[in-house]
Order: C-alpha cells, then sequence, then structure tokens
C-alpha cells in the first residue's frame, strides 16, 4: 500500500490483486480514511463477490459448463436463506426505504412466511440454525424448501432487490439443467451443481463483524432480520473503510485457506495490496 491514510483524510486508492483458481483478478478501490460502518462497505463487497462469480464462470465456461439461471427462474427464492449481520442490518434499512404500499406488503409477507414455517414446525430449528448440526443441515433446508416458501422480496418470480441480494444468493451459480434446482429433494440433490467460487466473501465479512464485537459467529435467517435488527443496538464507527477492507481481504485469505486445504484441487486464493 502505498499511501499513508495516517496523514490524510482524502480517500486513498487501493489496488487489490486477487489470484484465484489460476486466474487473476484486479481491483481499484477509492477507501474513505474517515470512520465507515460494516454496511458502508456491503456495495464494494457486493461488487467483489459479483466479479469472483464472473470469474468462476467464465472458469467453468472454458470446460465446456454453462449457466442455467435465467430471469425468472426462482427455484432458488425459496430456499432457506441465511444472512450475515451486517447483511441483516441493511435488509431491514432497506425495508423502511421501501416507499408505501410496499413497504407494508413486504412486512407482511415477512410475517406470513414465518407463520408459515411455523405451521410447518420447522420455527424452532430455524430461528436457532446455528445449532443444527451440519449432518443435519442439509435435510432441514431441504424440508424447508419442500414447503415453497418463496422470499418476502419474490414478485411476479422476480427479486425486488435484485441489486442489494444476500451473498448466498449472489453466490448460487447453477450449471446443471434448472428443473434439477426445481425438484430438488434429499435424494436428488446430487444432481444440482452450483459453481464454487473457492472464496468465501461472507465468511470474511463475518469475521470482521466478531473481531468488532466479539461474540459467536452467528447468521440470521432471512425471515427473522427484520425482528433480528430491530433488537440490536445502533452500529457504531469506530474504524475507517480503508482500515476495515484491509482487515476484511487478511481475513478473506484465512477463510478461503481453511476452505482450500494445501491438498485441494483448488489453490486458495493470494492478494497483495498495493
Amino acid at each position: 500500500m502505498d499511501s499513508d491514510p495516517a496523514n490524510s483524510e482524502e480517500p486513498q486508492t487501493v489496488s487489490i490483486e486477487l489470484a484465484v483458481s489460476g486466474r487473476k483478478l484486479k481491483l481499484q478501490l477509492s477507501l474513505s480514511t474517515k470512520p465507515a460502518k460494516l454496511t458502508d462497505l456491503l456495495p464494494t463487497l457486493r461488487a467483489l463477490s459479483d466479479a469472483l462469480g464472473g470469474a468462476a464462470l467464465a472458469a467453468a465456461e472454458a470446460t465446456g459448463e454453462k449457466l442455467s439461471c435465467r430471469q425468472k427462474c426462482a427455484a432458488c427464492c425459496r430456499h432457506l436463506v441465511a444472512l450475515e449481520e451486517t447483511e441483516a442490518r441493511r435488509l431491514a434499512a432497506l425495508v423502511e426505504e421501501i416507499e408505501e404500499p410496499w413497504r407494508s406488503k413486504i412486512k407482511a409477507r415477512f410475517r406470513s412466511a414465518l407463520q408459515e414455517v411455523e405451521a410447518a414446525g420447522l420455527l424452532p430449528r430455524y430461528r436457532e440454525m446455528e445449532k443444527v448440526a451440519k449432518a443435519d443441515f442439509l435435510p432441514f433446508a431441504l424440508e424447508y424448501f419442500a414447503r415453497r416458501i418463496p422470499c418476502p422480496f419474490l414478485e411476479d418470480e422476480s427479486c425486488l432487490i435484485y441489486e442489494e441480494r444476500p451473498f448466498v444468493c449472489r453466490q448460487y451459480l447453477a450449471v446443471s439443467p434448472a428443473e434439477n434446482c426445481n425438484t430438488m429433494t434429499l435424494e436428488t440433490a446430487h444432481k444440482v451443481k452450483s459453481l464454487n467460487l473457492h472464496t468465501d466473501v461472507p465468511g470474511a465479512l463475518s469475521k470482521v463483524e466478531r473481531d468488532l464485537a466479539p461474540h459467536p459467529r452467528k447468521r440470521i435467517p432471512m425471515l427473522m432480520a427484520l425482528e433480528w435488527a430491530a433488537a440490536q443496538p445502533e452500529e457504531t464507527s469506530t474504524r475507517s473503510e480503508l482500515d476495515l477492507m484491509h482487515a476484511f481481504f487478511s481475513e478473506l485469505c484465512e477463510e478461503t485457506a481453511a476452505e482450500n486445504p494445501p491438498d485441494s484441487s483448488t489453490a486458495a486464493p493470494e492478494s497483495s495490496l498495493l
């Protein structure tokens, strides 16, 4: 990093190079040295997630695979979705920014969807998703999917908040036939193939969250986001955007190295801040 942000309040231009799956991804960011909230980072992190997805797709297409996701192909919009805490805060704020009558409609959809989860007997596990054993999670997620509970932001099989959709939605890039997604069960789940980005953007974000306010890592079930955010203290700004992004990329490399051990066929990404 060439600049000295401690001596300037001007935005700092930072060049970042990521090496993922043998491909180099170069980014240039203009980052503030003033105090920032983690929610302020989300536009940049979403753009990074999309760029990583694009690089993974390009690598897959080079081997003959094709993306099967299409507009109004919304089977994935009925899956169980978990959010990082920062995402949950932003999503709750976004709902409040939506003009009436849509704001009330969407809040009603959240309530209705939770009622469906409760009627299906899934609510205790849904509320405490972190406590579901790893071996039991796929059966639980597919039990939820079998109820076909639509995302509150789904309208006419399209996403109302597409530009701000969660990381788990952005990173779900299917390269198997679309009908496999729609008919997925525990017996057929192996027929659904989505791209492995080999980088865990939301995981790295979660670790930065934990470092700022030490607490057990927790992901928020999407339908609980409004309730959860309302019960949290207001987000504070204690570190600069530049400092937070530096911490994020450090965690990204560590998180991804854990996902891709040395004997993995795919090397973990390396990053350099120039």
